[in-house]
């Protein structure tokens, strides 16, 4: 059985929705500017804000995402015995 659609529920699908999106963006971003890197590090951030304005009412929601990846790589040579 399904909740029944009340302007509260509807509001957080929209903010989940919206927040899916930018974390979405952030994270496809820093992955495709870290590429092949050996030894890199890059955060992205992506924010979205949406206004709806109906009658004399105005509605603002804003999320936001920041993602932080890095690679490394290291070579180490062992001394012969």
């Amino acid at each position: 059985m399904s909740k029944p659609q009340t302007p509260a529920n509807d509001k957080k699908a929209k903010t989940a929705a919206n927040l899916d999106t930018v974390l979405t963006l952030a994270t496809d971003t820093a992955r495709a500017e870290l590429g092949e890197a050996g030894n890199k590090g890059v955060t992205a951030a992506a924010t979205l804000t949406v206004s709806a304005t109906e009658n004399d009412t105005t509605d603002e929601t804003g999320v936001n995402a920041s993602v932080s990846l890095g690679v490394t790589t290291s070579t180490k040579t062992v001394a012969g015995k």
